[in-house]
């Protein structure tokens, strides 16, 4: 027979399970590949025509760089980096000339793990590996926010796949 405590009991004990499935169900969202179906959002960033949209793909986004095995509050810098004509350039405080650029073609890639600081890798002779997070929203540096954090990620993806599409070596992960 099945009473109103039996019931209650079976509730509770089921909380655990449907936690740890909403934990892997959002693992393995996240780790699936996303490729964006048009990369109108990134031209329209970085000030191009999209009537009239260039042979290679255009990117930009609010950008913070960390040097590698550095803490973002304590190291990281700030600014925009974009994607345009096969080059990666990181243009700290919205500076008109970039900080550094480096050809798309001598970067190689990759995403973090959901437990890093940043949500990319990138190496390159220029910038020697760093760790960045990309966004098309205003990046928050004392609070966390995890909703925005997983849209962090899929800005990730489109920041990885304009890159790829430049010519830099992206490693799937």
């Amino acid at each position: 027979m099945f009473t109103l405590t039996a019931g209650i009991t079976w509730l509770i004990g089921m909380v655990p399970l449907l936690v740890a499935g909403g934990i892997l169900l959002a693992y393995f969202l996240s780790r699936r590949p996303r490729v964006p179906a048009s990369t109108q959002q990134a031209m329209v960033a970085a000030g191009f025509d999209p009537t009239r949209p260039p042979a290679t793909p255009v990117g930009q986004w609010f950008a913070e760089v960390t040097p590698q095995g550095s803490l973002p509050l304590t190291s990281g810098r700030r600014g925009t980096v974009r994607v345009e004509n096969g080059w990666l350039g990181f243009h700290e405080g919205g500076a008109a000339q970039p900080t550094w650029i480096v050809p798309a073609n001598q970067v190689q890639a990759g995403k973090n793990s959901m437990l890093a600081q940043s949500e990319v890798w990138l190496v390159s002779p220029t910038t020697g590996r760093v760790n960045l997070t990309v966004s098309h929203e205003h990046i928050n540096r004392f609070m966390d926010n995890d909703f925005k954090d997983l849209r962090e990620r899929r800005y990730a993806d489109e920041f990885l796949w304009v890159l790829a599409q430049s010519g830099a070596v992206v490693i799937p992960g």
